[in-house]
């Protein structure tokens, strides 16, 4: 499309994608500015936009710098407004990813068993609706987590059994998920004490996303967990 006066909404069509991102590249000297903005290719809003400035001297890592910059910008924005939308949606009608993003709205109050409750059905209802959904696992997995870590756990034997499954079932269908890597990885450690798989599980979601969040925050806990505290 570069050079030609676009309708975003066709875009979107003819790519076949929900959001668009467009930008420009203005160069002065040496230096460079990239401006992008993010558009809901359905509705035409913005949803997100930013510029990021930098230098030609090496122009790979320019490009890697930029990429890595624009994703970690959009990712959590991206991510509250889908699950916004799917908050919009009547629950009979939410798919696997809807009913996952509803449960991940149920987790945005910290320490609240209810909700916790509820996002679990959510997660459970996105295993129904596609059972090798990786990510739908993972999220389930992890509540087992929390049930520890929070005092919850009724039954031991057979939550820790169920959580053993969804994260076997984590595994299976997500290695290429480093999402889902890394929540298994993070239950794999606190509730079962298997550190040094969990550290292999989630040294792998890292080489997939050197720059995800969450796979740095179970790297560090599961670091602490076997004395590598400089790690």
């Amino acid at each position: 499309y570069k050079g030609a006066a676009v309708d975003i909404k066709l875009v979107g069509r003819e790519l076949g994608v929900r959001y668009v991102l467009e930008g420009s590249v203005r160069k002065a000297g040496r230096k460079v500015r990239i401006v992008g903005q993010l558009i809901d290719a359905v509705s035409g809003a913005h949803v997100w936009a930013d510029r990021f400035d930098g230098s030609l001297e090496d122009i790979f890592e320019l490009q890697d710098n930029m990429t890595t910059s624009v994703v970690g910008a959009i990712v959590p924005k991206l991510e509250q407004v889908e699950i916004d939308r799917a908050k919009r949606k009547p629950i009979q009608n939410l798919d696997a990813y809807d009913s996952i993003l509803r449960g991940m709205d149920c987790l945005q109050t910290a320490g609240d068993r209810e909700k916790d409750d509820e996002a679990l059905r959510f997660f459970y209802r996105a295993i129904e609706l596609d059972p090798q959904s990786a990510s739908a696992y993972g999220w389930a997995a992890s509540r087992y987590h929390v049930r520890k870590m929070n005092g919850w756990i009724v039954d031991k034997e057979r939550e820790f059994a169920e959580a053993r499954r969804l994260i076997e079932c984590a595994i299976k269908f997500g290695q290429d998920d480093a999402v889902a890597l890394s929540r298994v990885a993070f239950a794999l450690s606190f509730i079962f004490v298997e550190h040094e798989q969990a550290a292999t599980l989630v040294d792998s979601a890292i080489a997939m996303n050197s720059n995800l969040a969450i796979a740095l925050r179970a790297r560090a806990w599961i670091s602490v967990y076997l004395g590598e505290h400089e790690k």
